[in-house]
C-alpha cells in the first residue's frame, strides 16, 4: 500500500488548518490515481477525506463530518473475501493480559475495517443530537439504523432510545421500512403498538402523518 504522509496540521490537532490540507491531499491523489482502478487506489483517496471527516467532528461540525463520511461509505469497493480471511490475523487485537488498553487504535485502510469506523463516527455524531432535552425524532432515527450493523453489542443503546421514545409517545421516521430489518427492533417496535407497550403512536410509513390528519377529518 502506497505511503500516505499526514499534514502536521492534523497531527498536532490544528483541525482547523488540517481539512483544507487534507482536502488539497486527496485532490491530488484522485488527479494520480485517475486511471487506476483498485480498491487500494481507492481507499488511498478516501483516507484523507476520513481524516477530513474527523477533523470536523472534533471542530463540533456534525453535518460536514457526516457528509464526508457518507462520501467515502458510497465509494467503498467490495473486497475480495479471500483476501479479507488471509488478513484476518492483521485485524485481530494485540492487547495482552493484564495491559491496558491504549486510546488510540490503528486500523488498516480496507473496507473491512474503514466502514465501521465511519458508521460509528456517524453515530457519534447523530447521538449528541438524539439523546438531548431538544426532540430530534429524525437523529434518533437514523441512530437506530446505524446500531444494526453493531447488534446486539448496541442493544443497550437501543433500549434507550426506545425508552425516549416511550416518553415522548409518539415517533416519526418515515425510512424506517426502508431501512430497519433487525428483527428484534421489529419485534420491539410492533411491542410499541400494543396497550402493555403504552400504545405508542408511531408514524413509520411516508406520509402516514398526512395520511392520519386526512382521515381524522373525514370522521
Amino acid at each position: 500500500m502506497a505511503a500516505v504522509f499526514y499534514p502536521a496540521t492534523w497531527i498536532t490537532g490544528q483541525y482547523r488548518k488540517a481539512p483544507s490540507s487534507l482536502a488539497l491531499m486527496s485532490s491530488l491523489q484522485l488527479q494520480q490515481n485517475q486511471n487506476i482502478l483498485s480498491a487500494t487506489a481507492n481507499l488511498e483517496i478516501h483516507r484523507a477525506v476520513i481524516q477530513q471527516a474527523s477533523c470536523h467532528y472534533a471542530l463540533g461540525e456534525y453535518r460536514m463530518a457526516c457528509e464526508k463520511l457518507l462520501e467515502v461509505v458510497s465509494g467503498l469497493m467490495p473486497q475480495n473475501q479471500e483476501m479479507m480471511k488471509s488478513s484476518e490475523e492483521h485485524r485481530k487485537p494485540l492487547n495482552k493480559p493484564g495491559k491496558v488498553r491504549n486510546d488510540l487504535r490503528l486500523i488498516p485502510c480496507t473496507s473491512k475495517s474503514v466502514l465501521p469506523f465511519c458508521l460509528q463516527l456517524m453515530l457519534a455524531c447523530f447521538k449528541l443530537r438524539a439523546f438531548t432535552d431538544n426532540r430530534d425524532d429524525l437523529a434518533l432515527g437514523h441512530v437506530i439504523v446505524l446500531l444494526q450493523h453493531d447488534w446486539p453489542q448496541a442493544e443497550n443503546l437501543f433500549l434507550k432510545a426506545v425508552d425516549m421514545i416511550c416518553q415522548q409517545g409518539n415517533f416519526q421516521y418515515e425510512n424506517f421500512f426502508n431501512y430497519v430489518i433487525n428483527i428484534d427492533m421489529l419485534e420491539e417496535f410492533v411491542y410499541l403498538c400494543t396497550t402493555e407497550g403504552g400504545r405508542v403512536q408511531l408514524e413509520l410509513l411516508p406520509n402516514q402523518g398526512m395520511l392520519i390528519k386526512h382521515g381524522s377529518g373525514i370522521i
